[in-house]
């Protein structure tokens, strides 16, 4: 049970995402000639000695995986200290605004 989707991500790169049974997953990148020779001589630099074509390409996409999520808690920590003062003076705003209901005590007369 496997289906197709076919991404473009706006820079003009042609992705397929396949999703597979037991919640696999497959992605083929297709890349022009020059693409893929400076993908290929990127990795003939940077891959290490003992570590499988497979296992590099899965690192690859996992760090760029975990540096966009320090790019969004960096960018989600700056919008919240731009915002701090905003959002005090609005929860204040609104504290201000509960209706305070004085309840009288009982009396055990």
């Amino acid at each position: 049970m496997s289906e197709n989707k076919e991404e473009t991500n706006g820079v003009g790169w042609d992705i397929k995402v396949v999703e597979r049974k037991r919640g696999r997953m497959k992605f083929q990148i297709k890349l022009s000639k020059e693409e893929t020779e400076s993908f290929k001589n990127f990795k003939d630099y940077a891959k290490p000695d003992g570590i499988s074509d497979d296992d590099f390409h899965k690192t690859l996409f996992f760090k760029g995986i975990q540096s966009i999520n320090e790019d969004l808690r960096q960018l989600a920590i700056e919008y919240a200290k731009e915002k701090a003062e905003e959002m005090e003076k609005k929860a204040s705003a609104e504290q201000s605004e509960i209706p305070v209901i004085n309840i009288p005590e009982a009396n055990d007369d």
